[in-house]
């Protein structure tokens, strides 16, 4: 990816935030059924599976994604969201 293109992969809540609302089907939690969710900021997973918000090397960044009901967690990868939302824009 070009410089340019990292540069409109910026974290961008409000965007995100719509995107998921539009493209998540099935919102409930699969531990407690809760339908409430925390998107919370982005980390940097290392190939070495240390966790940081920082990082050099290989890994890949993740939007953490919290049910308030039980803080059951998945993980969005930020790079493959992030491209499906530039491709729908230019769609």
């Amino acid at each position: 990816m070009g410089n340019d293109t990292e540069a409109r992969l910026r974290y961008d809540m409000d965007a995100l935030i719509d995107w998921l609302n539009v493209n998540w089907r099935n919102t409930t939690c699969p531990i407690c059924r809760e339908s409430e969710w925390k998107i919370q900021k982005q980390l940097f997973v290392s190939a070495e599976s240390s966790l940081s918000i920082q990082g050099n090397g290989h890994g890949i960044y993740i939007i953490p994604v919290s049910c308030l009901g039980c803080a059951f967690m998945m993980f969005l990868n930020k790079r493959i969201v992030m491209e499906k939302m530039l491709s729908e824009e230019e769609d």
